[in-house]
């Protein structure tokens, strides 16, 4: 997965919000959440490290390709096993069809 992938999956399957809710809690426009995630552009440093904060991750895993998403499970709360919850069932939904694919 290249950055501008991982950047729309956090978004859509891992935080559940829309350009526009992303870009209110940056602080930033959601033109540049959407060049981030068709990758134009990426993110600075700062932003970076708001959505790892903001997601509970790594921000190797934005950074480095390949790097395995990581999850901080210290002090979850409900939010956080919904969050854990969606992405199993994205990884779920994707291993299916990448067992049908490959039958």
């Amino acid at each position: 997965m290249d950055f501008a992938d991982k950047i729309k999956f956090l978004r859509e399957e891992f935080l559940n919000l829309s350009r526009v809710d992303l870009a209110k809690k940056l602080n930033i426009s959601r033109t540049s959440i959407y060049n981030w995630e068709i990758g134009v552009s990426k993110p600075s440093l700062e932003n970076i490290k708001a959505i790892s904060l903001l997601c509970g991750i790594s921000t190797d895993y934005l950074m480095k390709e390949n790097y395995p998403l990581e999850l901080s499970l210290f002090k979850i709360d409900n939010k956080g096993y919904d969050i854990l919850d969606n992405l199993i069932k994205y990884l779920e939904e994707r291993n299916q069809v990448k067992n049908k694919n490959e039958k």
